[in-house]
């Protein structure tokens, strides 16, 4: 005989204590999973708008556009080329074009909207006035390929990755609504240059500072465009040159040298 009481089991506070403790436990780790969902979304979706901008620059490289058939009709006044879809007996003239050249594509970010984008293709004009060769990009007319009537239109519009925001989308640190890609009609004499030499065929990297409200944007020539991206938690910039689109991520914008601002 052992003369000591059986244990009764817990007390209401003890079980209130471990009970507070496992909630505890539960919050810390269900709070350090959901953070490293969202990193892994965040870097998943920033790498995934560098592929995409890398898959344009492959595009235009190849001359690739459209499977559609359009007809486009080029002037030789300064005037935009004139598009419209075909109808059943002009599928034999997709690809010949009367005179416009496949130009390139532009990557416009819509204004208020930070989650989405379009994708532009371009074309222009082979002559310039008088019927002589397009030597620089204002001969050519850059314009949308999409017709007037609104009957055809190549836009691609697009969402950015996981839902991140576009924060800043800079050209050589200048401000720009958009940027893209242009085959060249030769080789530049410099970077700068908006004028053309004949030689091996090259693309040049175009932007523009304005929202895009005709099918004919102002574009000027660039080198290095960059897209900074956020969750408004973390942050991260695209660089992109001629060749790819790269990806760097940080912890602040303030640590991005002013690329998303």
């Amino acid at each position: 005989m052992n003369g000591g009481k059986r244990p009764l089991g817990y007390t209401i506070i003890e079980v209130m204590i471990v009970l507070a403790v496992s909630g505890l436990m539960f919050v810390i780790a269900g709070n350090f999973i959901s953070g490293k969902q969202a990193k892994t979304s965040f870097n998943s979706g920033s790498n995934e708008m560098a592929s995409r901008v890398t898959d344009v620059i492959g595009q235009v490289n190849s001359g690739h556009y459209s499977d559609q058939a359009f007809t486009c009709v080029s002037s030789s006044d300064g005037s935009p080329p004139q598009i419209k879809a075909n109808d059943a007996n002009q599928s034999a003239r997709s690809g010949k074009n009367f005179g416009c050249v496949f130009l390139g594509k532009l990557i416009h970010f819509k204004d208020g909207e930070p989650t989405k984008y379009e994708v532009f293709s371009l074309t222009g004009n082979r002559l310039k006035t008088g019927d002589k060769p397009a030597i620089n990009l204002a001969d050519v007319t850059p314009t949308i390929i999409k017709s007037n009537d609104g009957t055809f239109d190549l836009t691609l519009q697009q969402t950015v990755p996981q839902q991140l925001d576009v924060k800043a989308v800079k050209v050589d640190g200048r401000s720009a609504s958009g940027f893209g890609f242009v085959q060249g009609l030769g080789t530049a004499t410099v970077a700068s240059d908006a004028n053309y030499e004949s030689g091996s065929q090259s693309i040049r990297m175009v932007y523009t500072t304005g929202v895009i409200t005709s099918n004919t944007p102002s574009l000027s020539f660039g080198r290095e465009a960059t897209i900074c991206l956020s969750d408004d938690t973390r942050w991260a910039v695209v660089t992109v040159t001629l060749s790819s689109a790269t990806t760097k991520f940080y912890g602040d914008p303030l640590d991005t040298g002013g690329l998303c601002s």
